[in-house]
């Protein structure tokens, strides 16, 4: 007996991933759309018959179409939830490398979800960046491989990544909110230039509070929804002629301050904007997270004395 459930845009976003949680490997029958935007949309499992023929086929291309339509029935159905982009994501990853998009394997995606947490990427697959709401939020991996809609990178690291991409390797790197056209995780990019030793004789250089606020401000102030920024190291020490980058805790802490403030002042225009932090260094972001803890907590108590 082919197995149906019928899922609606407006019912309860946990009850459609519990639904579809039933069912092996989707296919659409049915999708209708109102002109106020609700969608109800009939899926099925994927017919014995239907995995003969993708199975033994050598044109891969019904297979990939029936898995597109999948996708584009299951965005309005789930693009409201907080953790949407990463859902998404995951179904992306799954159609790029020919697999199979289940209910049950969603369901496993946002499990995490269901307990407080967020929803992870597949082994191998993309991170993607909330874009959602108005937050900060810190999140370890590669800054030039998280999906996002700008990314604000040091100059070393989009070098490094353009010379991963053939259509990159001229890039003007240094030009604010370049936008790409290619197959990289940012629509856009804004670069800040690394932290360099000045000419005199010294072997130590740090950023200050007021030129990292400034930097921030100009990369990140015209943005909307998700955008990633590569936790800026602040100090620069040379020692028998090897560099060491590190980070200061008032460094971390005026990123963590003016990410806030672009943040609130988003919420107060009604625009979405999610800044997260990414660091290949969880312990940096452990310091951050610590930092703002803490200053939220003497805020709360200064605001109880007053």
């Amino acid at each position: 007996m082919e197995k149906k459930v019928i899922v609606r845009s407006d019912g309860n976003y946990w009850s459609i991933l519990r639904t579809l949680g039933k069912l092996g490997e989707l296919r659409v029958e049915k999708a209708q759309h109102s002109r106020t935007g609700a969608s109800e949309v009939t899926f099925r499992e994927r017919t014995f018959g239907e995995w003969l023929k993708e199975k033994f086929s050598s044109d891969k291309s019904a297979s990939r179409k029936a898995r597109e339509k999948v996708f584009d029935a299951l965005v309005p159905l789930i693009k409201g939830s907080r953790s949407s982009d990463q859902l998404l994501q995951n179904i992306r990853d799954r159609i790029d490398h020919d697999v199979g998009i289940s209910g049950r394997a969603l369901k496993r995606d946002f499990t995490p979800v269901d307990t407080g947490g967020r929803a992870k990427p597949l082994q191998g697959g993309t991170t993607a960046a909330i874009s959602k709401g108005n937050s900060v939020q810190l999140l370890e991996g590669d800054p030039a491989k998280i999906k996002c809609s700008h990314a604000v990178l040091q100059t070393s690291t989009a070098i490094t990544e353009a010379s991963r991409h053939p259509k990159l390797q001229d890039v003007q790197i240094g030009i604010t909110s370049t936008s790409f056209k290619v197959d990289v995780a940012a629509t856009s990019w804004s670069c800040i230039t690394n932290l360099r030793l000045p000419e005199l004789q010294s072997n130590q250089a740090t950023i200050s509070t007021e030129a990292l606020k400034n930097l921030l401000i100009k990369a990140v102030e015209d943005q909307s929804g998700a955008v990633v920024i590569e936790v800026i190291p602040d100090h620069l020490e040379e020692h028998s002629l090897k560099q060491t980058y590190s980070y200061t805790d008032e460094g971390l802490r005026k990123q963590i301050q003016v990410a806030a403030g672009l943040v609130a002042k988003a919420k107060q225009h009604k625009r979405d904007l999610v800044i997260t932090f990414a660091c290949k260094d969880v312990s940096v972001l452990e310091r951050m997270r610590k930092i703002h803890m803490t200053d939220t907590a003497t805020k709360k108590g200064t605001t109880k004395k007053e």
